[in-house]
């Protein structure tokens, strides 16, 4: 009797499962729709941007990007652990309004703290004008991205976060169709218009689709911050490791080589964003129900899902590298075609990022954000290290190969810790 009863146990288990497994799958499909779209729109951002500016404007603009993103280092995972508080408060509402009081007074302090710094940063980068003022905007804007998909994914409504992201790129995409219809050629709207899109398109989803939530002032509480911020803080800490394994190719790029390079690179770096689509859309669809796992459950969600974004991924940065120079010069212009060698490169660092970023979701979710930190610190170090030597001997490709080895090692630092605890949980389960 006892291999029979194995077996039922066995069946049990699957069947219990098998609700979870078709709930994410329907969340990954109506996120990776999403995140496709948004990415196309954020491809044509760039593509209008460069047709409308010289190769050394539309170098401006990638680099006050690459300087918004390490200015907004305390921004990306400021309001970390919201969602998978929200998740698990999900049948208490006020709860989950004191949940989101106490995280918008650890936004908000953190934006005030980025905001101060980013003036110093902008003006030691020589940033003048509309450029600086964009260089301020895009803190805004990380600040009400990062904190609006948050919550609208701790409260599982998915729809919401397809349609915000989805809206806040469209808003780039017609402003900067609006600057070339006018002809403005300076750099400066361009970036103010990146930055602000998600501030006016959570403003317009919000008339149709209310928060839910409300700030309950009297239920703040700085112990519960206290404590929300011993999750956040090693999630800022792999924030920062990230703009710098994200940004280091760009600004020593700019340090080695002219305004004109960064611009052609800063398009490779565009289109390479498309083998991002499916780890960025599962990644986010994985995160509530990772957080309400049981133990003996996690080998199981694992096992679904890692061949799904593999098999997604894989394809798209095929596809990249082999149409690289059509695509460059097809979206971008036959001057930009230089950066071809690149962009494939980057392509399979994208890739990379994004099988890892399934990982890291799910790790985060199930309360181990500092394996994420570990991860993401493990790419900066191999970036930093090899970025300076490569981009001095190859420039673009030096650059993509800096990115790559970094992408590579978090990988595999990921991949490790999850192979392990994928076997653990086969052992374990009856």
């Amino acid at each position: 009797m006892r291999p029979i009863e194995e077996t039922w146990r066995r069946v049990q288990h699957l069947a219990r499962l098998s609700p979870v497994r078709s709930l994410l799958l329907r969340r990954a499909a109506l996120l990776s729709g999403s995140v496709a779209l948004t990415r196309i729109l954020g491809f044509g951002f760039s593509v209008v941007s460069a047709r409308a500016l010289t190769p050394a404007n539309f170098g401006v603009v990638i680099y006050a990007l690459a300087l918004a993103n390490l200015a907004s280092i305390l921004l990306f995972n400021s309001p970390a652990g919201l969602s998978r508080a929200l998740a698990r408060s999900h049948r208490d509402l006020h709860q989950q309004n004191v949940i989101f009081s106490n995280y918008l007074v650890i936004v908000g302090c953190l934006l005030g703290a980025s905001l101060l710094a980013a003036v110093p940063i902008g003006l030691a980068a020589r940033l003048d004008g509309l450029v600086l003022v964009g260089l301020l905007a895009n803190l805004v804007g990380t600040a009400t991205l990062e904190t609006y998909q948050e919550l609208q994914r701790g409260r599982e409504r998915f729809l919401v976060v397809a349609a915000f992201n989805v809206l806040a790129n469209l808003i780039q995409l017609l402003a900067v169709v609006g600057f070339l219809v006018i002809g403005w050629a300076q750099p400066g709207p361009y970036v103010i218009a990146f930055g602000l899109s998600s501030v006016l398109a959570a403003t317009v989803v919000q008339l149709f689709s209310p928060l839910g939530v409300r700030f309950l002032r009297a239920s703040v509480d700085w112990a519960r911050i206290r404590e929300s911020l011993r999750f956040v803080l090693p999630l800022v800490f792999d924030t920062a490791c990230f703009m710098v394994w994200s940004g280091v190719d760009v600004l020593l790029l700019r340090a080695f080589t002219t305004l004109d390079v960064v611009g052609m690179y800063g398009a490779a770096k565009s289109l390479s964003y498309g083998a991002l689509v499916a780890g960025s859309a599962i990644g986010t669809a994985l995160l509530p129900q990772a957080a309400r796992l049981l133990p003996d459950e996690r080998s199981s969600y694992l096992r679904t899902f890692l061949p799904i974004v593999v098999g997604a991924t894989l394809p798209a940065v095929v596809a990249i590298a082999v149409l690289a120079p059509w695509l460059l010069t097809l979206f971008f212009g036959p001057s930009y075609r230089a950066a071809t060698p690149a962009l494939a490169i980057l392509a399979c660092s994208t890739g990379m990022y994004g099988i890892g970023l399934t990982l890291e979701a799910s790790w985060i979710a199930m309360g181990r954000p500092r394996l994420a930190a570990a991860g993401t610190a493990v790419a900066a170090a191999v970036a930093v290290i090899t970025a300076p030597f490569l981009i001095g001997m190859a420039g673009m490709v030096g650059a993509a190969l800096a990115s790559a080895f970094g992408s590579a090692g978090r990988l595999v630092l990921l991949g490790t810790v999850t192979a392990r605890s994928m076997r653990a949980g086969t052992s374990s389960t009856p």
